[in-house]
C-alpha cells in the first residue's frame, strides 16, 4: 500500500531530546557526543576503520514502504530523520567509517530491482553491500537460493540475536531448520506499520450511546462474535441511492480480512519449533467457523461491511477512499498501524485503537499478523568479504536504533502525538507484543487465507474442499523451499 507518510514525517518537528528506552541493559552506558544517554551498548569495542565505506542497501524511503529510519544524510526537522541521522552519526564517528546508501526505487514489494540486483549477484558473487535490508518476500525467496549467511551461525562475528534490539519472538518464527537468514531489529519499523488493527469511531460511538470497546478488550471478552454483533447493528442507505457506496454508513470499512484468522491463532502456515521444519496448517472445524464468520460479517448485508475496491476507488487512491468510507459515518476501520500517520491526521471524527479481536473468550492472547508486503528484513549477503567489521556495524546499527529511533517512533510519534487517549496508547503496545509472522504469505507458498478472501464473495460451495485444493498446492512449494534449505552451506 503506498503512503503519503514520508511527506509527513518532513514536517514533523524534532523533539529537543528523545526519551530514553527504560531498563539499562548488559554492556553498561554511555553518554554520546550529542548528549545522549545510550542505555544499550553492544558488547563490542569501539574500532577504527580508517575512513572505510560501510554500504547498506536498502529501499529508498520515499517510495512505497521505504524504511524511514535508516537514512539520514544530514540533521533533519522530522523526528525520525533526526533520530536516524545522529544513530548513523554516533556510528561513523565511534568506527571512523562513513555510510554509503545504496537505494532502490521499487514500485513493488517484491521482485523488483533490488532483488534482480541481490540475484544477479549470486553468480557474480561481487562484495556490493555489507548490510542488505530487502523487503521480507524478496529475502524469503532469495534465502533459499543461498545469498544470505545465516545469522544465528557465527559466520557473522559480533551478532547476538538474543539481545533487546533484536525481535526475538517474530525472528525465531522464521528460524526454518533453525538458521536465521534474515531478521528483524529495532531499526526496521515497517513490520510495524504495516501490520493490520482494528480503529474505531470515538464520535460515533459516543452519539450512539454505545460503551467504547476497551472494557471488552481488557476482560477479554473481545471477540469475532461480540465485533459482529456490533458491526451488523449498524449500518444505512445515507444519499438513499440505493447502492451501497462510500457516502454510506458502515458498520465496517476495510479490505484485508485474513486478520481475523490470524486474530483467532490460524495462519496458512506454522513453525514446528523443535524440528524448525514449517508446515501448512491443516483444515480444522475452526478454520471453518471462522470462515463463516466472516462471510457473516463481509458479505452478509449490503451495508456491513464496505470493502474497498468494491467500486471505483475515491480520487483514485485507497487512503482517501478509507477515509471517505469512514470519517464520520462508519463505526470500525481495519487497516495498517501506518493510518495513524496518513489517514487519521486529516480526520473530523476522534478514532480509538483496539486489537483485532480473539476467536473466543478461551484463547488466551490477542495475535496479529506482523506486515508483510511493507516489512523489510536484516541481511548479510555471502559475498560479504569483511563479515567481521559487517557484524560489527551491524550490531551497532542496531543498538542504536534501540537507543535512538524506538524512542522517536514509539514516544514521539505513537505513545505522544497520534494516539488519541490513554486506552489507544495501551492498545498499541498490546499489538505490537502480540505480533506474528505467517510464513505462508512471506514465502507464498500458498497464500491459503487470501484465497479465503477471494471466495467470500464468489458463493463458493464447501470451504473444506477450496481448503483442501489451495494446502495441496501449497504443499508443494513449501516442500521445495524445505530441499532448498537442506542444501544450503
Amino acid at each position: 500500500m503506498r503512503r503519503s507518510f514520508a511527506a509527513l514525517l518532513a514536517v514533523l518537528a524534532a523533539v529537543s531530546a528523545l526519551a530514553g528506552c527504560g531498563t539499562k541493559k548488559p554492556g553498561g552506558t554511555k553518554t554520546s557526543d550529542d548528549g545522549y544517554t545510550a542505555e544499550y551498548v553492544p558488547e563490542i569495542s569501539r574500532g577504527d576503520y580508517n575512513g572505510a565505506s560501510v554500504t547498506v542497501m536498502c529501499r529508498d524511503p520515499e517510495m512505497a514502504w521505504g524504511e524511514m529510519a535508516v537514512i539520514s544524510d544530514e540533521q533533519s526537522t522530522a523526528v525520525l530523520g533526526d533520530a536516524a541521522y545522529r544513530r548513523n552519526k554516533r556510528l561513523e564517528n565511534d568506527y571512523n567509517v562513513k555510510l554509503n546508501f545504496v537505494t532502490y526505487n521499487d514500485e513493488t514489494a517484491s521482485g523488483g530491482s533490488f532483488y534482480r540486483t541481490i540475484s544477479d549477484n549470486l553468480s557474480a558473487y561481487d562484495d556490493i553491500c555489507d548490510i542488505c535490508i530487502p523487503g521480507i518476500m524478496d529475502a524469503a525467496t532469495l534465502a533459499s537460493a543461498g545469498a544470505f549467511v545465516d545469522l544465528s551461525s557465527g559466520d557473522v562475528p559480533h551478532l547476538d540475536l538474543e539481545k533487546p534490539w533484536w525481535n526475538k519472538t517474530l525472528n525465531d518464527s522464521m528460524r526454518i531448520l533453525n538458521r536465521q537468514y534474515f531478521a528483524i531489529s529495532d531499526a526496521l519499523l515497517n513490520d510495524k506499520l504495516d501490520t493490520y488493527v482494528m480503529f474505531f469511531n470515538k464520535t460515533l460511538f459516543a452519539d450512539s450511546k454505545l460503551d467504547a470497546p476497551y472494557t471488552l478488550v481488557d476482560s477479554g471478552e473481545w471477540t469475532i462474535d461480540a465485533f459482529a454483533k456490533i458491526v451488523k447493528s449498524y449500518g444505512s442507505d445515507l444519499n438513499g441511492n440505493g447502492t451501497p457506496d462510500y457516502e454510506d454508513a458502515y458498520g465496517l470499512v476495510g479490505m484485508i480480512y485474513d486478520v481475523f484468522y490470524v486474530g483467532s491463532g490460524v495462519t496458512g502456515a506454522y513453525l514446528d519449533e523443535k524440528t524448525g521444519l514449517p508446515a501448512i496448517t491443516p483444515f480444522s472445524d475452526k478454520t471453518d467457523n471462522i470462515y463463516g464468520k466472516v462471510r457473516d460479517i463481509v458479505s452478509g448485508s449490503r451495508y456491513n461491511t464496505y470493502s474497498i475496491g468494491q467500486e471505483p476507488l475515491f480520487n483514485n487512491d485507497i487512503n482517501d477512499t478509507f477515509r471517505a468510507a469512514f470519517d464520520e459515518k462508519s463505526l470500525f476501520m481495519c487497516g495498517p498501524l501506518s493510518f495513524y500517520f496518513n489517514i487519521i491526521t486529516e480526520m473530523t471524527s476522534d478514532v480509538g485503537l483496539l486489537p483485532c479481536p480473539k476467536y473466543d473468550e478461551n484463547q488466551k492472547e490477542y495475535r496479529h499478523r506482523a506486515g508483510y508486503t511493507g516489512s523489510t528484513a536484516i541481511t548479510v549477503l555471502t559475498s560479504v568479504r569483511d563479515r567481521e567489521r559487517a557484524g560489527v556495524m551491524l550490531e551497532a546499527f542496531c543498538a542504536g536504533a534501540k537507543n535512538y529511533v524506538s524512542p522517536a517512533f514509539y514516544d514521539t510519534l505513537l505513545t505522544n502525538r497520534y494516539a488519541q487517549d490513554e486506552e489507544s496508547k495501551r492498545m498499541i503496545s498490546l499489538v505490537i507484543d502480540t505480533e506474528i509472522f505467517d510464513l505462508d504469505q512471506i514465502f507464498k507458498w500458498g497464500t491459503i487465507l487470501e484465497r479465503l478472501q477471494l471466495s467470500l464473495s464468489s458463493g463458493a460451495g464447501s470451504v473444506a474442499t477450496l481448503y483442501a485444493r489451495y494446502a495441496a498446492a501449497a504443499e508443494a512449494k513449501l516442500r521445495e523451499t524445505i530441499d532448498s534449505y537442506s542444501q544450503l552451506k
